[in-house]
């Protein structure tokens, strides 16, 4: 969720649906993103709007100062990538999607630092496995690839990610996220199947002013 400055609560929710009818798994499905309203403390939900009908969900969504929304995406199916759509007018409205990462990096987690740029964190469902990160010094207009950022490659397979971060008050970012099927880094590697790490939860802990600045 994310909090508009007049206190309104924006929550997205995707939908799964197959002929017409909501659907919850198996091939051939249609997803759907859309943004539910609270303006009552999150008392009760509604004035829903579509993101997208276009096989996008699991949005991240972030409100920037300057009055702009910003989601974060996974295409499903497809090569599960991360898009991005923005909206000048809280969500009722939103650009046409544009892809921000490359195949099975998802989903995504946005974080807007004290400093003003944003963090974004998702899954690296790929050899390495584990969590990367992109910074925008512009407020998502573009994204930071040359200085990429690898969070954690410890996994064993695409089974992990789904991060998420907060910035605490001394400036120090904290990204937590799973993994299914490790070899650690919470005990000595080891070859022997019995010793897998795994599922768990881990945290990062790192400073700010490691991330790229601008220029």
């Amino acid at each position: 969720m994310t909090e508009l400055p007049d206190g309104t609560l924006l929550m997205c929710f995707h939908v799964v649906w197959k002929d017409g009818r909501e659907f919850v798994s198996g091939s051939n499905n249609r997803h759907g993103a859309y943004v539910l309203r609270s303006r009552d403390g999150g008392e009760t939900w509604g004035d829903a709007s579509q993101l997208s009908d276009n096989n996008l969900g699991e949005t991240a969504l972030l409100y920037v100062p300057s009055g702009k929304l910003i989601a974060l995406l996974r295409q499903q199916p497809g090569d599960t990538a991360l898009w991005q759509m923005d909206s000048s007018d809280q969500g009722y409205t939103w650009s046409e999607p544009r892809r921000v990462t490359g195949p099975r990096q998802h989903p995504g987690d946005l974080l807007r630092l004290a400093d003003g740029r944003i963090l974004l964190t998702f899954g690296h469902r790929r050899v390495p496995f584990g969590v990367r990160a992109l910074v925008s010094h512009d407020d998502g207009q573009t994204w930071d690839h040359q200085h990429g950022i690898t969070l954690a490659a410890e996994s064993l397979s695409a089974d992990c990610g789904y991060p998420s971060s907060i910035q605490l008050d001394d400036g120090m970012i904290v990204t937590v996220y799973y993994v299914a099927r490790s070899l650690g880094p919470f005990h000595e590697p080891s070859l022997n199947e019995r010793d897998l790490m795994g599922p768990y939860a881990a945290a990062i802990k790192y400073s700010a002013a490691d991330l790229p600045h601008a220029g």
